[in-house]
């Protein structure tokens, strides 16, 4: 039998697949069968994007004709909509994407569901108590009953479910039921936070506060004997300026060993944690409430605010995707026509790169923290920013001491006028000249 229609596979774009296939199911006279959707999505997934590569390419899926080989991990095959839909209490690895899955990470526990005994009493509400979990669930067993009864494996109930007549509707259905249950997950470790550890078995959930500083306590005598061994000025010898406790009926000192603190302005923060940024996305991301979260979103917002050339925005992406110098330099010499060595893109790594976060994350804080009375307006575009030299450059001869133009202006006014181009022009020039 002729297929009601054709797919043109001279169209490159997934944009574009995306439209196509959106006109040919308006003009469709009968419903597609689920493998001419599922054949929709192949072409829609095997579109490129503006850099020329398709879902499978950037790891957003997996191509279901290798998940067989030998030579691909088990957590890397792709399983069907129906293999999810089987299991209710699926594991979150399990419905997360192909490029957020961790390997290395344990199964977290499932989702516990309120416990009943034989007389119908409550025993125990699980992760009943979370506030719209139980709505969630009311929501998710109704659309199991729904895609049940319209795959007629439980009789269909007329007064609270109608007939699905479309195919691609049940399709949609399902989907929606899938992420219905990721949420179960994401209400659960907004509310209760699991900490996991690898090679080291996951302790008892239980309450951590991750802003506490790092101590133990002492006796009096030990107490007496670090202060006479610490040279600290700072260290206090007041018993007063202590928190003392009472522990098994013994009197103890609080010793603070470390504080815990995240300082933007310490470039061995920010290169530490560019280190560790893969690390933490893929532990923390779907947490929302995460403080890994929260430095990846302030890591990423510093890194715009210091505005880098195309081929330092290269660079830190390149790195962040844990790539190896040799790569990112030969990169570098085919994308903008650089040459770098080795030792000279790990100092732009290690140090230039770094510095500039650092210094845009305190040009930030100095933006809020700076009232209106000492602030200047820069000429060019009319900015108040604080009178300090990460925003004006030194200028004597005016009376407040520095330039009339903000740095961002010179350097946008340097460009305009030729004298410095948006890439690093002078290593460029000099390394075609040796070369």
């Amino acid at each position: 039998m002729k297929k009601q229609y054709s797919l043109d596979y001279s169209i490159e774009r997934d944009i574009d697949r995306l439209t196509a296939v959106k006109d040919i199911l308006d003009t469709l006279d009968k419903n597609p069968t689920n493998s001419e959707l599922e054949q929709m999505a192949s072409y829609i997934l095997y579109g490129k994007d503006e850099e020329g590569k398709n879902a499978i390419q950037r790891g957003e899926t997996t191509d279901s004709d290798k998940r067989y080989s030998t030579f691909k991990r088990t957590a890397d095959k792709a399983q069907s909509l129906d293999a999810l839909l089987e299991n209710p209490m699926a594991d979150q690895q399990d419905l997360k994407p192909y490029d957020k899955r961790n390997i290395y990470m344990k199964k977290v526990r499932e989702i516990e569901m309120p416990k009943y005994d034989k007389a119908g009493n409550l025993i125990d509400i699980g992760d009943g108590d979370i506030p719209g979990m139980q709505e969630l669930w009311d929501r998710i067993a109704y659309l199991e009953k729904v895609v049940a009864a319209n795959e007629q494996k439980i009789p269909l109930d007329p007064e609270t479910m109608s007939i699905i007549d479309n195919p691609y509707r049940l399709y949609q259905l399902k989907h929606q039921l899938i992420d219905m249950r990721r949420h179960q997950y994401y209400l659960r470790d907004s509310y209760k936070p699991h900490l996991y550890f690898l090679n080291i078995k996951p302790p008892q959930p239980q309450s951590t506060n991750f802003d506490a500083d790092s101590f133990y306590w002492l006796s009096f005598a030990q107490w007496r004997r670090n202060l006479a061994k610490n040279r600290n000025p700072f260290v206090s010898h007041n018993l007063r300026d202590y928190e003392t406790h009472f522990i098994n009926g013994k009197f103890m000192i609080k010793w603070v060993v470390r504080h815990q603190k995240f300082d933007w302005e310490n470039t061995d923060h920010v290169r530490a944690l560019l280190n560790n940024y893969s690390a933490i996305y893929m532990q923390d991301w779907d947490k929302l409430y995460s403080w890994g979260r929260a430095l990846i979103f302030d890591f990423d917002y510093y890194a715009t605010l210091a505005n880098f050339s195309p081929v330092r925005e290269y660079i830190l992406t390149r790195r962040i995707d844990r790539a190896k110098p040799p790569e990112i330099a030969r990169e570098v010499h085919e994308k903008f026509g650089l040459q770098y060595n080795e030792d000279h893109l790990s100092t732009i790594i290690t140090k230039e790169i770094v510095k500039q976060i650092s210094l845009s994350a305190k040009r930030h804080k100095l933006l809020i923290e700076t009232p209106h009375s000492n602030c200047k307006q820069c000429f060019r575009c009319k900015q108040w920013l604080p009178k300090d030299t990460l925003f004006f450059g030194i200028n004597r001869s005016h009376k407040d001491g520095f330039a009339s133009n903000c740095k961002e202006c010179e350097r946008q006014r340097r460009i305009e006028k030729g004298e410095q181009t948006k890439y690093d022009q002078r290593f460029k020039d000099t390394t075609l000249h040796k070369m």
